[in-house]
């Protein structure tokens, strides 16, 4: 009993010691400098030059971007020297970037926090439940609609979907946890806020945002006798053509399906 007792008491004053090491860990002075270098370079770049990004975060250009209709391609990444990282999405069409969200993480935000003095919500002002982005341009990215030739006005909500940053992934769930996902979340917050109108759905189905596209598609589908049209029946089509593959989450693992499969199996499955 003695020497079992020994044995838990030996036990834990290791995992003592092995916790106090963990507290006693030095912030290395070096990548902090750097971490504070970069981010004053891009506070600088973003008030003054914000479209030329690049020069500080440039395009990795290696494997192949996601290509999100009508020319448009999206490229994603992330850039740091030190403990704390900047993620970007870029918007590019015909080689040029077109607009853009730099993404700020939480945990990246208490360590800046709590170890520099960047002023991380003047620099990233927009802050959501993944944590504190800067956009640039995106209202160039609510195409092809403009916004002045419309009869009714558009909730941020239902503008922000029809941007690529809302999400690309289609379905109704999937990641670490399972959660719902972003773009199925904000399509459930405009459903709510007032019935879909045809011209909401063919303003999804001209967005560069493949998800949104094909969730118009699954509304309509569901609805086929509220808005019987050949307008958008000829629109459906042609997004399975312009985009024959969507990027789905299984768990938390990414993969592609054919488009028109996708939306049969969630009508037929149903969301929950």
């Amino acid at each position: 009993m003695d020497k079992l007792y020994n044995i838990i008491l030996f036990a834990f004053i290791s995992l003592n010691l092995s916790c106090q090491d963990e507290k006693k860990v030095e912030i290395n002075e070096e990548w902090l400098n750097k971490d504070v270098i970069f981010f004053n370079e891009i506070k600088n770049l973003l008030k003054n030059d914000p479209n030329k990004i690049e020069r500080l975060i440039p395009r990795r250009k290696k494997g192949k971007p996601y290509e999100l209709g009508d020319n448009f391609i999206l490229e994603s990444g992330s850039k740091g020297y030190g403990y704390i990282s900047v993620f970007y999405d870029y918007v590019i069409k015909e080689d040029s970037l077109y607009s853009y969200r730099l993404l700020f993480s939480k945990d990246d935000y208490s360590f800046a926090v709590k170890n520099t003095d960047l002023n991380i919500d003047k620099m990233f002002p927009i802050r959501d439940d993944r944590g504190y982005a800067f956009f640039y341009n995106i209202e160039n990215t609510i195409k092809p609609f403009n916004k002045d030739t419309l009869d009714f006005e558009l909730t941020n909500e239902f503008e922000f979907l029809l941007t690529p940053f809302s999400g690309i992934y289609y379905g109704c769930r999937g990641g670490f946890g399972n959660p719902i996902l972003e773009n199925r979340n904000i399509f459930n917050i405009v459903s709510r806020q007032s019935n879909i109108t045809k011209k909401q759905l063919l303003m999804m189905m001209n967005s560069i945002n493949p998800a949104t596209m094909l969730t118009g598609i699954e509304y309509y589908k569901r609805n086929i006798d509220l808005f019987k049209d050949e307008e958008i029946e000829l629109r459906i089509d042609q997004i399975y053509n312009e985009v024959p593959f969507v990027p789905i989450l299984y768990s938390d693992q990414m993969s592609f399906i054919e488009s028109k499969k996708s939306v049969e199996h969630i009508i037929e499955n149903d969301c929950i």
